[in-house]
């Protein structure tokens, strides 16, 4: 998520004033006819407008000298090894460049040939798939999914079903789960209508009612098409998209080899760049598209196209059109999801867009369908480096199109005081795993977190950025560049804040990343301490109880497991790249998990002693035990918010 708020331009309006007219001191001479001032009035009008709204005419030689010096200095200063931009303008190849090397040990470099692996990308093709077998009457959008499912059901306690268009608008509300959605070995490959039988995540909000990006409801829904077209889901959409355009490099289902021309993943540790293994992707249909900038050009110009690429017809226009609207929004006036699409506005132009991250790549393709202008960036390098994309999208978007002008400043309603209260607080993105053990994420800064203030003068401070109020609870940032809007229960207290299609729910103190970490910090300095207490009481001491002396071990055994399995979860899932979970959890975090069971049940034996034997302990014991139970119990409420406990993945 690279522009969470960066997604909405401005949106403004020409004012005009009248002047005073000196009609005493000039005649009526000295006055233009009526008609030929409001003539004049339109000209001028229309020149400005053209100035800052139309695309200005530019040629290719002009963009590279613009992209050229700038992707040279960001791959260096971003550690990507290599990149490969393109656009497309007015049905043809404006522009293709490749940057930096696609192997960095064979000093192979990126070529407008160059395949990358595509990603989220993918889902587009999923969608236009969806979108075939509905022209074709094989499928309506607002068919149940569980009828289509023989093998499995879907775990959905709301009355309301999911649908075949929630899928596609990610709005279905599934909870978030990726362990196991990968393998380094194709043999290892799972079948789509196995794989999601086994990890299908449970609906943990009602379909409709919130956007929550989802790989597995893309996964479902390729899964659909391969139900319902009766054959194997890369081969459809290899033969009825890709093939169909003449992606001839491009595909699902892909296998490299020494021949394939595909760029190296590589992730960059410790001051040097690691070379990351081919994987294969269980949810395929979610991420698992690989092609080349020449034959991505071809469907975005089938997109710009109303479906058609040189006489190669993918949608028919209708139904192109009906995969371009908005058909979900988290509140009136912000940006929504299309089908497969996600809007953005940026220099006064309603974009569509989509992005694309898998293990070692990164990718972004972007249209504007009413300027007939597309344009794609892929690199080879980690989820974590991916400042290059928004950045390419800014000067692209610069070079076609004049800034907005500077937006007019809206006066908040009388009454916005009132409500500032309820917006102030902390808020987490909502795509986080609530049930499984990657719910670390937000420990590890991969799901953004952040605090909104209310300010003296009535605006809110959201990631060092102002927003005003202008009507109640929707909010524009004081440049009007971005646009946020607050949603309540029916109790009217406010539970979620939307930026565009992303979603944040509000979080209590308690459950925010840093009071956690103090919390967790503190715990763990205490049982090193208590840890180092024991070793020492161990050997200086002999003569005690037995009551006592069993209440010490307990102590000093709870320590030490908290301790050890701290250490295990820190080294294999903290100092590890997230995408290694979907691999499968880490034999020794499986090994470890039983430690906090073991915890469980040694706290409570503690707690048992030191009630059993309170009157015969002296104060400092009282003390000393009465305080560490506390402290374990608390670590334990620690680990089961973080589903540390038991075997939940």
């Amino acid at each position: 998520m690279t522009d969470i708020l960066n997604n909405q331009t401005s949106k403004w309006r020409w004012a005009s004033r009248p002047t005073a007219s000196d009609s005493g001191a000039r005649g009526e001479a000295g006055r233009l006819p009526l008609h030929a001032t409001a003539a004049i009035l339109i000209l001028i009008f229309f020149f400005l407008s053209a100035g800052a709204c139309i695309a200005q005419e530019r040629t290719p030689e002009e963009l590279e000298s613009v992209l050229d010096p700038f992707m040279q200095k960001e791959l260096k200063g971003l550690h990507i090894p290599g990149a490969v931009v393109l656009v497309v303008k007015d049905g043809k190849i404006f522009l293709v460049r490749g940057y930096g090397f696609s192997d960095l040990e064979q000093k192979k470099r990126v070529h407008p040939t160059t395949l990358f692996r595509m990603g989220s990308i993918s889902k587009l093709w999923v969608a236009t798939s969806i979108l075939q077998l509905v022209e074709q009457g094989k499928l309506r959008l607002e068919d149940e999914v569980n009828p289509y499912l023989k093998t499995f059901q879907l775990d959905n306690p709301f009355p309301e079903p999911v649908r075949v268009f929630h899928l596609l608008t990610h709005t279905a509300g599934f909870d978030e789960k990726n362990v196991g959605s990968a393998t380094q070995k194709k043999s290892e490959q799972i079948p789509l209508g196995k794989y999601l039988a086994k990890h299908m995540p449970p609906c943990i909000r009602a379909p409709g009612s919130m956007i929550s990006y989802s790989n597995h409801g893309y996964t479902l829904a390729g899964y659909l098409v391969e139900l319902i077209s009766g054959m194997p889901f890369d081969q459809y959409v290899n033969e009825h998209v890709i093939y169909q355009l003449g992606m001839n490099h491009s595909g699902f289902g892909f296998q490299p080899n020494p021949d394939s021309n595909l760029a190296i993943g590589y992730a960059f540790e410790n001051k040097k760049y690691r070379p990351l293994p081919f994987d294969y992707v269980n949810d395929e249909p979610a991420d698992g598209l690989v092609s080349d900038a020449n034959d991505m050009a071809r469907f975005l110009i089938a997109n710009l196209q109303q479906g058609e690429y040189e006489g190669r017809r993918i949608l028919q226009p209708a139904t192109m059109a009906l995969m371009q609207r908005q058909h979900f929004t988290l509140a009136p006036g912000l940006a929504g999801w299309c089908y497969g699409w996600y809007e953005e506005f940026r220099n006064n132009k309603r974009c569509l867009i989509h992005d694309g991250a898998v293990y070692g790549f990164n990718s972004r393709v972007w249209i504007v369908p009413g300027d007939n202008l597309g344009f794609m960036i892929a690199t080879n390098t980690d989820v974590t480096n991916n400042d290059l994309t928004p950045a390419v999208t800014g000067r692209i978007m610069d070079f076609f199109f004049r800034r907005a002008a500077k937006p007019v400043r809206h006066d908040p309603p009388a009454d916005f005081q009132t409500r500032l209260p309820l917006y102030e607080g902390h808020y987490r993105h909502v795509a986080v795993a609530t049930r499984t053990l990657e719910k670390v994420a937000v420990l590890m800064d991969l799901v953004p977190e952040f605090k909104v203030d209310v300010s003296k003068d009535g605006s809110i401070e959201i990631w060092n950025r102002t927003f005003r109020e202008i009507r109640p609870f929707f909010f524009e940032q004081s440049n009007g560049r971005n646009s946020a809007a607050f949603r309540q229960d029916k109790t009217g207290a406010v539970t979620h804040l939307f930026f565009e299609y992303e979603a944040f729910e509000k979080i209590h103190l308690h459950e925010t990343k840093e009071f956690q970490e103090a919390l967790g910090i503190f715990c763990l300095g205490c049982f090193l301490l208590n840890l180092m207490f024991w070793l020492i009481w161990l050997v200086a001491t002999r003569k005690r109880t037995s009551e006592l002396k069993s209440m010490y071990h307990l102590a000093g055994i709870i320590a030490t497991a908290h301790l050890v399995f701290f250490s295990i979860i820190y080294i294999f899932i903290f100092q590890r790249s997230i995408f290694e979970l979907c691999y499968g959890v880490p034999i020794p975090v499986k090994l470890g998990l039983i430690l906090p069971i073991v915890a469980i049940v040694l706290t409570a034996l503690l707690c048992i002693a030191l009630i059993k034997n309170w009157k015969v302990l002296t104060a400092l014991p009282r003390i000393y035990f009465s305080l560490f139970s506390v402290i374990a119990l608390t670590f334990l409420w620690i680990l089961n918010y973080w589903n540390l406990i038991g075997y939940r993945y």
